[in-house]
């Protein structure tokens, strides 16, 4: 039953974050606000998450986990509501804060709440579940940007993210209450993790949205585009959950030049889909490190915690540096920034297997 209410509020709420995702940086780059300062505005988000998302880890190993799925919705509903009225550039820092501290409280536990059984699978199937609700979304998203328009959008995912108090009252387990030993030695695969991360997170959060409307796509289109980029990420994610190391590190690996490719307007649409394979492979290996290195732990959530911390530094570092190089040398560069960076991340996972394993 608990399982049933974590995979619900995880449907709710990526519902609402997909949306701001696409929402957000479309309605500041539409206000004319500059691409610097629409990356510092989305950078908030890491920064945010990666204090938080560790603080609340060690929390939730001391009082139980049931209470940041309240704190989640709490969070984002506000956040949803600053989105909604902004009218400057700090009001939406300020919903980007409350967002982070929204995600924070979430993947804070969420591993945590469905922890029995097969931990690994049903953390894959929840990957893939949030991966095809977030495609789904994007989808939607993207059509009522372009019939109605960004406000009218912003108050269904007001009252969307509202829903999420439904499913999150529901989760009463928690995990039995202990004293917290924080571990304070990081592994090579974390920061592995943060190379990759700040190279994935400066395109995914900032520069494709933005890309695509600069190549003057439609909202609608944008949608479409990253919906199937979202899908077919969540499936391959999935497929090589039953893969072996080796196999996820190759189709990783093919990122490179799809991110060259991604430069080239005449081949976007097939580079996209060959960017959304292999950033499947990056999240598949995401989660195998992560369960890898919190197995066996008496205080799971903190490991995780532990784990993930490089990773979301590396993507609050990579959203505000891209802000920079977008503005000093364009947009389209960024890519080939972040193309240069992953390149050291494949390279030395490539070459230190032995440390993955």
């Amino acid at each position: 039953m608990n399982e049933k209410n974590v995979f619900a509020f995880s449907i709710i709420r990526e519902v609402v974050i997909s949306g701001v995702y696409l929402l957000i940086p479309l309605l500041l780059f539409e206000r004319n606000i500059p691409l610097g300062t629409i990356a510092t505005i989305l950078s908030a988000l890491p920064f945010v998450f990666f204090i938080f998302r560790t603080l609340f880890g060690f929390l939730s190993d001391k009082i139980g986990y049931y209470k940041f799925f309240i704190a989640s919705s709490t969070f984002t509903v506000a956040s949803m509501i600053f989105y909604f009225l902004a009218n400057n550039p700090m009001m939406f820092a300020i919903g980007r804060v409350l967002e982070g501290l929204g995600n924070s409280s979430y993947w804070a536990v969420n591993r945590l709440a469905i922890k029995s059984g097969s931990w690994a699978k049903k953390s894959q199937i929840l990957r893939a579940v949030i991966a095809l609700t977030g495609g789904l979304t994007l989808l939607g998203i993207g059509v009522f940007i372009e019939v109605f328009d960004f406000e009218n959008t912003l108050m269904l995912l007001l009252f969307a993210s509202a829903l999420m108090f439904i499913p999150a009252i529901k989760i009463t387990e928690k995990v039995e209450k202990k004293d917290v030993k924080i571990p304070i030695k990081l592994t090579r695969n974390s920061y592995l993790l943060g190379l990759g991360s700040m190279a994935n997170d400066m395109i995914l959060i900032f520069a494709l949205p933005i890309y695509l409307r600069q190549l003057n796509y439609s909202f609608f289109e944008i949608g479409v585009i990253l919906a199937l980029s979202y899908i077919i990420t969540g499936a391959v994610a999935y497929y090589l959950s039953k893969k072996s190391h080796s196999t996820v590190i190759a189709v990783m690996l093919v990122e490179a030049p799809a991110l060259i490719l991604l430069q080239v307007e005449s081949v976007f649409i097939p580079a996209i889909i060959l960017w959304s394979i292999s950033y499947g492979g990056f999240v598949s290996i995401v989660e195998r490190i992560i369960i890898k290195e919190s197995k066996g732990s008496e205080t799971p959530s903190s490991m995780i915690a532990l784990t993930a911390l490089p990773g979301n530094i590396g993507s609050f570092i990579g959203v505000f540096a891209a802000g920079f190089v977008a503005e000093e040398f364009g947009l389209v560069n960024v890519f080939l920034f972040a193309c240069i960076i992953f390149l050291v991340f494949g390279v030395t996972l490539e070459r230190d297997k032995k440390h993955f394993h």
